[in-house]
């Protein structure tokens, strides 16, 4: 939707409106990460059947709810949308609080972690989120899935439960390395995908972009190798995660063979794994 005058943050608008510098540590990345693993949300899905339903305007929460129709509350109503699934009464209270005027993806994440951090404190009675995430402690940032499972339903012990406790912490410790920089994202990022634009390869590569290929050819081979016993996190192939495994992630070559196989320039290559 959008009013006469075409002022109203669209999709592609909505991307814009992200804050140019992420304010957020890489932990708390991973939660948020984690946090929609579970919830299956992208910054513009909206609660509805079989998850088709996409907001194009993000001037505001969406506010479309949608009938359960399945699980404990089959039969009801939810307006939940976003990434973080969050709903039109859950959201208002923050946005007037934080002065959030939007519902873009930056404002989305800023809400989620405000949310996250009250529902740790409130089921803790007076914990802080930031230092349980920071201590890495493997049985500390397991307990805290369960304790934010009372707002979102889809974390261990949740009405909706997605994910047992043992997949929370693989699932984050996998997001954490991921985001910094230890392995490949694993998953695809459709929402930021929708919205790239392809940069044409150039004629000829320079000698940078050829040092840069070989470099990641090693890496690919590399990878390709057993892990010799290193733990790490296999991915089903339907993109989920499967915690039995402790192997690395099975289509990281895939990762860079999409990410480099067509040699572009090397502000292109870079320009695909920063964004």
């Amino acid at each position: 939707m959008g009013n006469e005058s075409g002022d109203m943050p669209g999709f592609r608008q909505a991307m814009l409106l992200k804050s140019k510098r992420d304010p957020f540590e890489r932990y708390q990345r991973a939660l948020f990460d984690t946090i929609a693993t579970a919830e299956g949300g992208e910054y513009d899905n909206m609660y509805g059947p079989k998850g088709k339903a996409r907001i194009v305007d993000f001037s505001d929460h969406p506010r479309n709810p949608s009938r359960i129709d399945k699980g404990e509350n089959k039969g009801k109503m939810s307006s939940a949308a976003g990434r973080y699934q969050i709903r039109a009464p859950t959201w208002d209270p923050y946005a007037k609080k934080m002065r959030l005027e939007d519902f873009s993806p930056h404002n989305q994440d800023r809400a989620a972690w405000k949310i996250a951090q009250d529902a740790y404190r409130r089921v803790t009675k007076g914990g802080d989120l930031d230092e349980a995430l920071m201590s890495a402690d493997p049985s500390t940032i397991k307990a805290a899935g369960g304790n934010l499972a009372t707002t979102w339903t889809s974390l261990p012990g949740g009405k909706e439960q997605r994910m047992t406790p043992e997949q929370f912490l693989d699932t984050y410790q996998m997001n954490l390395r991921a985001r910094e920089g230890r392995m490949p994202i694993p998953q695809g990022r459709p929402f930021e995908d929708r919205l790239s634009v392809t940069i044409p390869p150039t004629e000829q590569d320079g000698p940078l972009q050829m040092a840069l290929a070989g470099k990641v050819e090693e890496l690919r081979q590399h990878l390709l190798r057993p892990a010799g016993g290193d733990p790490g996190t296999k991915l089903s192939q339907d993109g989920g995660v499967d915690p039995a495994s402790s192997t690395p992630p099975s289509d990281a070559p895939g990762f860079w063979d999409r990410l480099f196989g067509r040699r572009r320039s090397l502000k292109d290559a870079a320009g695909n794994w920063f964004e």
